[in-house]
């Protein structure tokens, strides 16, 4: 790369810096198949207010207000895709709050998934039954995906 004209260097290194930092922000593919092949799809707005009681109404401690099950194929593929790609574009960096406005429960191979998203932090929490799995980024783009769905409904 030495040999190249400074201009040309700096492209040269900045593609090679792009794409070392893409593929670190992969979503895992077995989330990707989680979200791909659900067989039943809620989604729901949240309430970023926790609250200490637990019940039908609550989502991992915050307030539902409104739950939808997504049974038309195109907006649950519409919900996976924005999910791959909000991670897939997001960078390391979250927030450090934690105000959930949605939540997704699928499930899949007769396991729960549930994903409480903050869209303002850039944070997914992803939880199996009620283990926490992983934290993940995400960039606030599928935002407008999920409000659109619910408007729907």
């Amino acid at each position: 790369m030495q040999s190249l004209p400074f201009p040309l260097r700096a492209v040269a290194l900045a593609v090679a810096l792009t794409a070392v930092g893409c593929a670190k922000k992969k979503l895992p593919d077995a989330t990707r198949s989680v979200l791909s092949s659900a067989t039943t799809l809620n989604l729901m707005s949240l309430d970023p207010t926790p609250t200490s009681t637990a019940g039908d109404g609550t989502f991992h401690g915050y307030p539902i207000s409104k739950q939808i099950t997504v049974t038309d194929p195109k907006q649950r593929e519409a919900i996976a895709s924005a999910i791959v790609d909000g991670v897939n574009s997001s960078g390391d960096e979250v927030a450090a709050c934690f105000n959930p406005r949605h939540g997704l429960r699928i499930m899949n191979a007769g396991k729960q998934h549930d994903f409480v998203i903050c869209f303002e932090c850039f944070q997914i929490r992803h939880y199996v039954g009620s283990d926490l799995q992983k934290g993940l980024p995400v960039t606030a783009k599928p935002q407008a995906v999920f409000d659109r769905v619910l408007a729907t409904q």
